[in-house]
């Protein structure tokens, strides 16, 4: 009778007895699971809103509040349309009859004309003062559309040289040539109702993109630009280059894979893990999304590339369970054993490197910055689904084609790889020189932290854009020619008892001395567009209709009386003119004084200066007061990225600390190695931030993950290696032997998954994003420093510490000459004596453990303890059992074991109770469990031969 049984003890237990047992069951399952998330999986939607890239904090929440409650979509309330004739001259007959021709489309469509501001000229351009100087051409004006170049010439020189005409020049670029009548650029302005809500703004906004793109702008290049027109085309852009990238990817990947495995099948199935493991994270993250539980947000061009992020780190666990099962089946076992212990041997470091992984990866969600979060937990998910999916899939499937094609079957190539050769004289020269190899990784590793400092953070949006994209060029043009967005908005907001004579009296004040700073535009009138709701109070009690209304309430010439009904002031504002008291005033406790400011990113902080030191009488009269606006939201997210990137670094670097040390300290009872096995670790974080500080690569809302997703990837490949030199040396092996053997068993493995993840990363930069690419580029390094780290820098620490602490373990079991055949015997003896119910059968269950320590030597070759002419067969690999059998033999003679590492203990009927016999042996996990019939009972023998 023969039984074969995997370890039932624990999860890998459990799914080392599934593949091995109901492969196409496991396959069923895997396949129902992901058809469920697969449906949730399509419902994905990619969001380009930068607001998902500030921070949750005071001065963010403040200026969502200005942006939806002062101006409605504010701005989103106006879409700036940028002519650019390039090296041409926009002032000439061809630009301006495009911006005749899209201004009349505008004006005529249904879809924009409702939701224009009810003003003279909702829409006006750089050529509107040319327009008008046609209307006033006598005896017959001029037709725009059919103008001649001197007639635009001249008519741009005389209606820009007027005062009506003056506020046109800053629809000018900058290099407006006034008597020659050149410019190289000039914008269109489509300014739509303040009070339209967030949503119709947003659809307006789109509706223009389309009506331009449908009129005939021969001659000139035209960019529509606004938020609405900026985040539709990240949103386009990022859903756009994650099918390429990911293809890519795949692509390289799969070319690697062939050369490793040399088989098409076990390339598919790698592949086809990796896809599954995709369609998983992309189903959670939805179900986590604001469609269902609302746990995360939406998919950004941070976290949409999560899944070519575990693309490579996927791959790893299906090269590695692979591999190990390749091996199993090179030591002769069947299909199904070999899968079933392949997942149970390699499984456990797949489990702890893919905790390091995700470790790694979640210490991105206790960043400041919402996207950053996402992509923390959407790729520890990806981790995790493509860990649990490869541990099931790659063994059954291997099971199920195997068994079918069991003629077919490939053994792994003997001879290594060049790599993997690369790899053993790399660690072999470390082992040569352990100090000097230690030494010359702290001195790198310090140098990368000690410049972390200097590494600078950037945000800019401009980046989430491909290069020729229409809207990043719209950007770049209206910062270098225009002074920046026409758009940007800064804000004084105002807390406190607003309707107060001494807070209007300062409002006015602060309007007065604000209008002269360099950083404010000025409005369509020609003014410093600087406007509060006092000074609405002045422009209505300026109107015949309200000016003795307004005197009535207090106000006196230029200014309220001390004992002024403000409040009345306000509302009788509000009543005459609702839509401009809407954007500075919301109740009595709560407005904005509002600037329209050309500070851009780098003038921000100097404006904001500038704003406090003009709030002082604001805050003396009793108001709390708060300067906001974009840049200054983008300023601290800058800041953030800098304290995220080091948070995450010390956050990784200490969860995978704890985590090693105990588990090296419970599973080997060596804590230490936990501690030596992160100074790999530690080594690929130093050499990433050096890298990053010397090739200029900033923090930004990518590269601020890398050093935690470094660590992740530096503790897989050190786990692999301290793992195997610890295996060697306990079964004998020296330090250095254990260490060559370990890059020798691991090499193959190592370097092709380290290839596999550099391929996947390294798909990245191919991005026409800037992030992405940067992103990619320090992810391949950081995999090559990880590799570097786990053959030479680890080794090298191994081998100082382990030649004086590094021993094999004392064998709590008995003196080392002890054969196991006493214990064994001994046992079934006792247990014959002891039946209980049935005295005629008995079982025994022997610790492996105690077995192999009371061998005279570890189990390295084939090995026997030959007694008689029966008994049972153990079949190891790597020292661990693997199979158990019933052996009926004659004449004491061993069974051939075919060069298989082995073990063969037999009990002859001399040695049993009268009549005994196994019949029965089952093997749970490190238990071996054997069962047989007793007759009566007999002496025990006076001696025991081992033999070899």
């Amino acid at each position: 009778m023969i039984r074969r049984m995997a370890s039932s003890r624990g999860p890998l237990g459990w799914a080392g007895t599934a593949v091995g047992r109901a492969p196409l069951l496991v396959v069923a399952v895997l396949l129902a699971v992901t058809g469920v998330l697969g449906v949730f999986a399509s419902q994905r939607e990619v969001s380009g809103a930068l607001e998902l890239f500030a921070t949750d904090s005071a001065l963010s929440r403040d200026q969502t509040l200005v942006e939806d409650r002062f101006g409605g979509a504010a701005t989103d309330s106006r879409v700036q349309i940028v002519f650019d004739a390039g090296n041409a001259d926009v002032i000439g007959v061809e630009p301006v009859a495009a911006a005749a021709r899209v201004t009349n489309a505008l004006l005529a469509s249904p879809e924009v004309a409702p939701h224009l501001a009810d003003v003279e000229f909702p829409v006006v351009s750089f050529a509107t003062p040319i327009f008008e100087a046609f209307e006033r051409v006598e005896p017959v004006p001029i037709d725009p559309l059919q103008a001649p170049g001197y007639a635009v010439d001249e008519g741009a020189r005389r209606a820009l040289a007027t005062a009506e005409g003056a506020p046109a020049v800053a629809l000018y670029s900058r290099d407006l040539d006034l008597d020659g009548a050149r410019a190289r650029a000039g914008l269109l302005l489509v300014n739509f109702d303040p009070d339209l809500d967030p949503a119709t703004a947003r659809a307006a906004a789109q509706a223009v993109v389309d009506v331009v793109d449908g009129v005939d702008t021969t001659g000139v290049r035209v960019l529509p630009f606004n938020r609405t027109v900026l985040q539709r085309e990240i949103a386009a852009a990022t859903a756009a280059e994650l099918p390429v990238l990911f293809a890519a990817g795949l692509g390289v990947i799969a070319l690697i894979l062939a050369f490793n495995y040399r088989t098409l099948s076990d390339v598919v199935i790698g592949l086809a893990g990796l896809g599954v493991a995709v369609v998983w994270m992309f189903g959670v993250a939805v179900l986590l999304g604001p469609r269902y539980l609302g746990v995360s947000g939406p998919f950004t061009t941070v976290s949409n590339i999560a899944p070519v992020v575990f693309l490579g780190l996927g791959i790893d666990d299906a090269i590695q369970l692979t591999t190990r099962y390749r091996e199993h089946q090179a030591a002769g076992l069947t299909p199904r054993t070999a899968a079933r212990r392949a997942l149970v041997a390699v499984g456990g470091a797949i489990v702890l490197t893919s905790a390091t992984t995700i470790l790694g990866f979640v210490t991105n969600y206790s960043s400041p910055i919402p996207s950053i979060q996402d992509f923390g937990l959407f790729t520890a998910i990806g981790q995790l689904a493509a860990t649990t999916i490869m541990l099931l899939l790659v063994p059954s499937v291997r099971n199920l084609l195997d068994t079918r094609r069991a003629a077919r079957r490939r053994r792994i190539p003997a001879e290594p790889l060049a790599l993997t050769r690369l790899v053993a004289r790399a660690s072999g020269l470390a082992l040569r020189l352990p100090v000097l190899t230690i030494l010359v990784a702290v001195a790198l590793t310090a140098a990368g932290f000690a410049v972390s400092s200097r590494i600078p953070a950037q945000f800019d949006r401009r980046d989430f854009l491909p290069r020729g994209s229409d809207v990043r060029d719209a950007i770049t043009l209206l910062e270098s020619e225009f002074g920046g967005d026409r758009n940007e908005q800064t804000y004084l907001l105002l807390r406190g008892p607003l309707a107060t004579p001494a807070a209007a009296a300062a409002l006015l004040g602060a309007e007065a001395a604000l209008s002269g700073d360099p950083a404010v535009r000025p409005g369509q009138d020609g003014t410093p567009d600087v406007r509060s709701i006092a000074g609405l109070v002045a422009d209505v009690a300026a109107d015949p209709r309200t000016r003795a209304e307004a005197a009535r309430l207090g106000w006196e010439g230029d200014g309220v009386a001390a004992d002024a009904d403000v409040a009345g002031l306000y509302a009788l504002a509000a009543r005459a003119e609702p839509l401009r008291a809407g954007e500075v005033l919301d109740g009595d406790a709560r407005g904005v004084l509002r600037l329209s400011t050309a500070a851009g990113q780098r003038g921000a902080l100097g404006l904001r200066d500038r704003l406090e030191d003009a709030a002082g009488p604001l805050r003396a009269a009793g108001l709390d007061v708060t300067v906001v606006s974009r840049p200054l939201v983008n300023d601290e997210t800058n800041a953030a990225l800098t304290a995220s990137g080091s948070r995450s670094i010390v956050l990784a670097l200490g969860a995978a600390l704890l985590l090693l040390t105990v588990y090296f300290g419970l599973r080997v009872r060596r804590p230490v190695l936990g501690l030596l096995t992160m100074t790999a670790a530690v080594f690929v974080v130093g050499m990433v931030l050096g890298t990053m500080y010397l090739t200029g690569i900033p923090y930004n809302g990518l590269t601020v993950t890398v050093a935690a997703i470094a660590v992740g990837v530096g503790v897989t490949f050190a786990i692999h290696m301290t793992y195997r030199t610890v295996q060697e040396v306990d079964r004998g092996a020296g330090v250095d032997d254990a260490v060559r053997a370990a890059v020798q068993s691991t090499g193959a493995a190592l370097a092709s998954s380290g290839a596999a993840t550099v391929a996947g990363f390294g798909a990245l930069t191919i991005s026409s994003l800037l992030p992405l690419q940067q992103f990619g580029i320090v992810s391949s390094l950081s995999i090559l420093y990880a590799i570097a780290g786990a053959v030479m820098v680890l080794p090298a620490v191994l081998a100082v510490w382990g030649r004086r602490r590094l021993r094999p373990r004392p064998s709590p079991g008995g003196p080392p000459d002890q054969a196991p055949t006493l214990e064994l015997a001994a046992a079934v003896l006792a247990a014959a004596r002891a039946g209980d119910r049935d005295p005629s059968r008995f079982q025994v269950r022997l610790e492996w453990a105690a077995l192999v320590r009371a061998l005279p030597d570890p189990p390295r070759g084939v090995q026997q303890a030959v007694l008689g002419d029966g008994g049972v067969r153990l079949l190891l690999v790597d020292g661990r059992p693997v199979e158990a059998v019933v052996t009926r033999g004659g004449g004491g003679a061993a069974p051939d074991l075919d060069g298989v590492p082995g073990l063969e203990l037999l009990l002859p009927p001399a040695h049993l109770p009268a009549g005994g016999v196994v019949d029965d042996v089952e093997l749970d996990g490190d238990v071996l469990v054997l069962s047989g019939r007793v007759a009566a009972e007999r002496s025990t023998p006076d001696r025991v031969a081992p033999g070899r």
